[in-house]
């Protein structure tokens, strides 16, 4: 985002002093003083030409050249060209990386850390209050999880493991290779035959069992809250109950519910807002207040989603009139 002026055109003025005469021979020691100061101070001998730029701002004036006369004297002859040149600098303002972006002071459900601004991504979570598996489970093992109104951990409905007996697992798999990089968490219930019948979590390994490649596993009677971290290139996250070659104790079997994963960086809830740092030409010093302007923003908006942006006065954090709720992505100011 950024605004953008057209070039400058500065003054080149050619000063030709060719002769100062004297009109009479004798000064005092003031105009002295006056005409020491002027030969101190010019970088130009007198008779030879020099070029002065001059700026657009304040009003094409500059006060890089002065000609003084001490009394007594007379300028005969002084010889002015004048001709366009371009600005040799750009006073175009850009947002173009994480710098720029994190320097604002205002913004919500944004992320600013990255070379472009974006929406947070949303929380997943899966409560199965539905009452169905979606496609991204799938379910396995020798007898299917479902989703029952008895023993519930959360809300109304509960993933409860299937009924096996011994040496047998039943396996729960839910497909997450596209979520980012995050943090998750579910609820847990066990009721088992401690240190034999297991509830196993495993995180990218599918085929983990009871006791080998799981990422934590739970026996006995126990319940809670378990929180682990996922990876970027993870592709599934599997729960199963699985059970050795002998004794069933307790109810003999397990429950999740209410999985969620946030990602790195946080999560929105599809709305994001951000202010710029105030811009323009005369804030970074490259040039004066101005009143017109090119602005374009480079943006992807998917067709489900709506952007708009609106204009801000930097000095009072107020709508400028007729830069509200606009939707186009590049405008002549």
């Amino acid at each position: 985002m950024g605004s953008a002026a057209g070039g400058k055109v500065l003054a080149i003025t050619m000063l030709l002093i060719f002769a100062i005469s004297t009109q009479i021979s004798y000064f005092d020691n003031h105009d002295r003083q006056i005409i020491d100061e002027i030969i101190v101070n010019q970088a130009t001998p007198l008779g030879q030409s020099t070029t002065v730029s001059i700026g657009s701002y304040p009003d094409g004036a500059v006060e890089k050249v002065s000609v003084a006369v001490p009394d007594g004297q007379v300028v005969q002859t002084m010889s002015v060209d004048m001709e366009p040149s371009s600005l040799s600098t750009s006073t175009a303002y850009s947002f173009t990386d994480a710098s720029d972006f994190s320097r604002s002071t205002s913004f919500n459900g944004v992320n600013v850390n990255t070379s472009s601004l974006s929406l947070l991504p949303q929380e997943w979570s899966w409560d199965f209050e539905s009452g169905s598996f979606g496609p991204e489970w799938s379910l396995g093992g020798v007898s299917n999880w479902l989703i029952q109104t008895t023993n519930v951990l959360s809300g109304s409905q509960t993933a409860k493991a299937g009924t096996i007996s011994s040496n047998q697992e039943t396996t729960l798999t839910l497909d997450v290779s596209t979520i980012p990089a995050g943090s998750g968490e579910f609820l847990y219930q066990v009721s088992s035959e401690s240190g034999f019948d297991y509830l196993v979590f495993c995180i990218d390994n599918p085929t983990c069992t009871r006791s080998s490649g799981f990422d934590q596993r739970w026996a006995g009677v126990t319940s809670g809250t378990h929180t682990f971290t996922m990876g970027a290139n993870v592709q599934t996250l599997t729960w199963k109950y699985a059970k050795d070659g002998s004794v069933n104790s307790g109810s003999d079997t397990a429950w999740i519910d209410d999985i969620t994963i946030t990602p790195t960086g946080g999560a929105g809830n599809g709305i994001g807002t951000w202010v710029s740092p105030a811009f323009g030409p005369s804030l970074t010093g490259q040039g004066e207040p101005r009143s017109y302007g090119f602005m374009y923003m480079d943006a992807f908006v998917p067709v489900d989603s709506k952007f708009e942006w609106n204009l801000l006065d930097a000095s009072n954090n107020h709508i400028l009139p007729g830069f509200s709720g606009l939707t186009v992505t590049e405008m002549d100011l």
